[in-house]
């Protein structure tokens, strides 16, 4: 289903393109943009994301985008993807982003197609690392585990701009369709933990929307964003870790749904010419359910949680020089705000309740192309960690070394 999808939308995104050739337009380049980046993990204990204990390459990122301006008020656009990043994506190409925008005023626009959701600050642009000082974006408000299923959605999209010369500008954005995970994605991964094999995933409407304001001197940015997610469905089978961890046979049927998922962002950012700030605070809503088939001579084991997270974020960068800048920030997550302390956890994993992460980053541009990056963490806590990644369990204080090479055109 997923990849007549994709053949389809690039059918008639291709389609569209070479008929915008023929009609007349003000500009009928075709604009080809592109970058590649490969960065390295290291941590001293706990792996994050990839085996980074031991020292991890799998993590990179490619992109390739082609836009058109068709007439005067039509767009097309399309960016291939891949990424690798552990045990998940592992450089497998997809459609990133691909749409039609079709500009009917300023304060009217529409969109259809796979479309960037508008979450936070810089979702939209979280896939290009020369946008931004770090490497890693502050998991308070950003999290990897979760990319595919919240970065782009298929459907329809209305959005515009109110300007004024003595108020600012006024943006707004909403989005409605839906998404495809894959059975092996970081979703899934994050989602049924260590004991699972998913065999099939299914995701109901999705829709999400924003609202900013910019003051008249563009250095004041202030909204807020939300997403959502009516329900997902999971069929999964018990592995051959769950005897070990749960002390069930692998083969078991099992079903997961996570209903009603909401998210929504507060945010504030403040630019300069060489300084930016940049804060924002998030909550997530859940209510999940499991069922475990066990034995015929056994009742079905059902599992419901709802849960309420939080996770918020300050940010400062400095740039000291055409090639040289400077970053910091202090990102705190708690996946069960009920629970900041770790009382639910167990007595010696009190910690896994919650991740304050401090994080210092340095870029330096080389050039025009060319950027380098080193960033260096320092964490209390593993909350929202892969327990696959951590069979031996995890550590409560510890540190984590990135660095990246990027290159764009």
């Amino acid at each position: 289903m997923r990849n007549r999808y994709y053949y389809g939308l690039l059918a008639v995104w291709v389609c569209m393109l070479f008929a915008g050739t023929i009609c007349k337009a003000n500009d009928n380049t075709l604009h080809i943009h592109g970058f590649i980046s490969q960065g390295y993990m290291k941590s001293d204990t706990n792996n994050y994301l990839t085996d980074s204990e031991e020292g991890s390459f799998q993590f990179n990122e490619m992109g390739l985008n082609f836009l058109k301006q068709a007439t005067d008020k039509l767009n097309l656009g399309m960016q291939f993807f891949a990424r690798d990043l552990g045990p998940t994506d592992n450089d497998a190409i997809m459609v990133d982003w691909a749409y039609a925008d079709y500009r009917f005023r300023d304060y009217l626009g529409f969109r259809a197609g796979r479309i960037k959701n508008p979450i936070g600050l810089y979702h939209e642009t979280r896939d290009v690392d020369m946008q931004r000082t770090c490497i890693l974006l502050p998991e308070a408000a950003y999290t990897d585990n979760f990319r595919d299923a919240i970065m782009a959605t298929n459907g329809v999209s209305v959005y515009g701009d109110f300007l004024s010369e003595n108020t600012g500008n006024l943006s707004y954005k909403l989005i409605i369709g839906t998404n495809n995970i894959k059975n092996d994605g970081g979703t899934v991964f994050a989602a049924v933990g260590s004991y699972w094999d998913v065999t099939d995933t299914e995701i109901g409407t999705t829709g999400a929307g924003s609202l900013w304001w910019t003051d008249p001197t563009n250095q004041v940015k202030l909204g807020g964003t939300y997403g959502i997610i009516s329900e997902m469905d999971l069929e999964a089978v018990t592995n051959q870790f769950a005897y070990s961890g749960l002390g069930l046979p692998a083969g078991l049927h099992s079903a997961f749904k996570v209903e009603n998922i909401l998210s929504w962002i507060v945010s504030a950012e403040i630019t300069t010419t060489s300084f930016l700030f940049a804060a924002e605070y998030r909550r997530l809503e859940t209510e999940f359910k499991g069922i475990i088939k066990l034995p015929s001579s056994q009742p079905d084991y059902i599992e419901q949680d709802d849960t309420r997270g939080e996770g918020y974020y300050a940010l400062v960068s400095h740039r000291f020089s055409d090639i040289f800048e400077a970053g910091y920030y202090y990102s705190v997550i708690y996946p069960n705000m009920d629970d900041k302390d770790g009382d639910n956890q167990k007595e010696n994993e009190k910690f896994r309740a919650w991740r304050k992460d401090q994080a210092l980053s340095f870029r330096f541009d080389m050039n025009s192309n060319w950027t380098f990056k080193l960033e260096g963490h320092y964490i209390d806590g593993c909350a929202a960690m892969y327990n696959r990644l951590n069979p031996d369990g995890f550590h409560r204080y510890w540190y984590l070394f990135v660095s990246k090479l990027s290159y764009s055109f």
